[in-house]
C-alpha cells in the first residue's frame, strides 16, 4: 500500500491530499529519498577511498594518502604506504615516497606539498600573516616578561626560560633540557640517529626544524624581520636574540664578571669562560669545544664538507660567517667604521687595530722614555733589549773587565 501511494504523491498534486490522510503516521517519504541519496553518497565515497598499505586506514584524497604514508617511515619493515612495496631501508623508503606526485608547489620558494591545506600553510610564512586567531582569555601571566598563556602548564614550561629549570637529564652526557620532547630529540646525539636528510646536499639532521632551517642556506630565505630596524633573520632564536639589541632587556648577571644576558641558557654557556668547561670532544681528533654548534663547524674540517658556495668566484667554505666575510671582498662592504675619523673596515678585526691610533701614547719605557700607542705587549718586547744589555755587562764583568765602559752602549732610536 505504501508503494501505490508513493507513486500517487509523484504523479498528483489531488492525491497530495490522500497522502495526508494515511493512516500509517510514521510513513515519509521526504524523508526517506534523502535517506536513500546519502547511503548511495556514502557508498561511492567508500567505492573510490584508497587504504594505507600499512596500517589499513582509508582516504579519499591520494594527497593525503601519502601525508600519512610518512607517519610509517621509522617503522620496520619499511613498507610504502601508497603502493605497498618493500624496502631495505629507511632511505629507500624515503626516495620512493619522493617520488609519488606532488601536486601542490609554491610559486615563491618551489616547496611542493601534497595538499592544498599544506600549501597554503607554507604560504603564510611568506606573508608572515597569522590567519587563526584566539579570541580566548590568557589568564596566566609571566610575572617577569608580561607574556600572557591560556594554560597553567604553558606558562610553567615558559617560566623555565627565566629561572634556568631543566627537570629531564640525559643519563649519557647530564645534558639537561625544559621540556621531555627535547631530551628525545637530543638522544639522538649518542645513537647516531638522523632520520631528517636534505634533498640539496645530502646532508641529515635530527630533527624536522633542523632541516627546514638548513635549506635556507640553499634557498636564502629569511623569514623573521626586525620591525625595528629590518634586520631579516633565517633562524626564530637569532631574531628573538635580536630583539634584545633594542629592549636591552638581560635580567641574568654573571657573577665572576658581571656580563649580563637575557636569557639563562645563554648565561650557563657564559660560565664555561670562567670554568673552562669544554663538553663537547671530537672524537675524530679529541679538539674538544665550549659550544655544541662550534663542534658540529669543526667536524667539517675531517669531512671537507663546505655547504657554502660563493656565486662570484666558486670558492667554499665550511662556516657561514666565512661566506659572509669573503662576500665582502666582491661588494667592497665595509661596516665597520671609526667613531674617531670615520675610516671604515671589512672586519671588526681591523677596526680594533686601528682604533688605538687615536690613543695618546700611554706605555713608556722606564729606561730611555721611548714610548708605544698599542698595547702594554709592545713596551715589553722594547724592553727585552735593555735586559739583554744589562745580562751581557753582567757576563763580561764576570771576566773581569778593567771598566763597564768597554762594554758598547744600546742606544734606542
Amino acid at each position: 500500500a505504501d508503494e501505490v501511494v508513493l507513486q500517487s504523491h509523484s504523479d498528483s498534486d489531488d492525491d497530495d491530499k490522500t497522502e495526508h490522510t494515511h493512516d500509517d503516521a510514521d510513513w515519509k517519504p521526504k524523508r526517506q529519498l534523502q535517506t536513500q541519496k546519502n547511503r548511495q553518497a556514502q557508498t561511492s565515497l567508500e567505492a573510490v577511498e584508497t587504504p594505507c598499505k600499512v596500517c589499513g586506514m582509508k582516504y579519499r584524497l591520494q594527497g593525503s594518502l601519502i601525508k600519512h604514508a610518512w607517519s610509517h617511515i621509522d617503522e620496520s619493515p619499511s613498507v610504502c604506504g601508497v603502493c605497498g612495496e618493500h624496502f631495505q631501508n629507511v632511505e629507500d623508503l624515503k626516495t620512493d615516497l619522493k617520488r609519488h606526485k606532488k601536486t601542490h608547489k609554491c610559486s615563491l620558494c618551489g616547496k611542493s606539498f601534497v595538499t592544498i591545506s599544506g600549501l597554503k600553510s607554507h604560504i603564510t610564512r611568506h606573508s608572515g600573516t597569522k590567519p587563526y586567531k584566539c579570541d580566548g582569555i590568557k589568564l596566566f601571566t609571566c610575572g617577569v616578561c608580561g607574556k600572557a598563556f591560556s594554560r597553567q602548564e604553558h606558562l610553567k614550561v615558559h617560566m623555565r626560560t627565566h629561572n634556568g629549570e631543566r627537570p629531564y637529564k640525559c643519563s649519557l652526557c647530564d645534558k639537561a633540557f625544559t621540556q621531555a620532547g627535547q631530551l628525545k630529540t637530543h638522544q639522538r646525539i649518542h645513537t647516531g640517529d638522523r632520520p631528517f636528510a636534505c634533498d640539496l646536499c645530502d646532508k641529515k639532521y635530527t630533527t624536522k626544524g633542523q632541516l627546514t632551517i638548513h635549506r635556507r642556506v640553499h634557498t636564502g630565505e629569511k623569514p623573521y624581520t626586525c620591525e625595528h630596524c629590518g634586520k631579516t633573520f633565517a633562524r626564530a632564536d637569532n631574531y628573538q636574540r635580536h630583539q634584545d639589541v633594542h629592549t636591552g632587556y638581560k635580567p641574568f648577571g654573571c657573577e665572576l664578571c658581571g656580563r649580563t644576558f637575557a636569557r639563562a641558557a645563554d648565561s650557563q654557556r657564559h660560565q664555561r669562560i670562567h670554568t673552562g668547561e669544554k663538553p663537547y670532544s671530537c672524537e675524530l681528533c679529541g679538539k674538544t669545544f665550549a659550544r655544541e654548534w662550534s663542534y658540529e663547524q669543526h667536524q667539517r674540517v675531517h669531512t671537507g664538507y663546505k655547504p657554502f658556495s660563493c656565486e662570484h668566484c666558486e670558492k667554499t667554505f665550511a662556516g657561514a660567517s666565512d661566506y659572509r666575510r669573503h662576500q665582502r671582498v666582491h661588494t667592497q662592504d665595509k661596516p665597520y667604521s671609526c667613531e674617531q675619523c670615520g675610516k671604515t673596515f671589512s672586519r671588526l678585526s681591523h677596526l680594533r687595530r686601528h682604533k688605538p691610533t687615536h690613543v695618546e701614547k700611554q706605555h713608556q719605557c722606564g729606561e730611555c722614555g721611548k714610548s708605544f700607542l698599542s698595547s702594554h705587549s709592545a713596551l715589553q718586547t722594547h724592553e727585552r733589549i735593555h735586559n739583554a744589555f744589562v745580562t751581557t755587562t753582567q757576563r763580561l764583568s764576570h771576566k773581569r773587565l778593567s771598566s763597564p765602559e768597554e762594554v758598547s752602549v744600546i742606544t734606542c732610536n
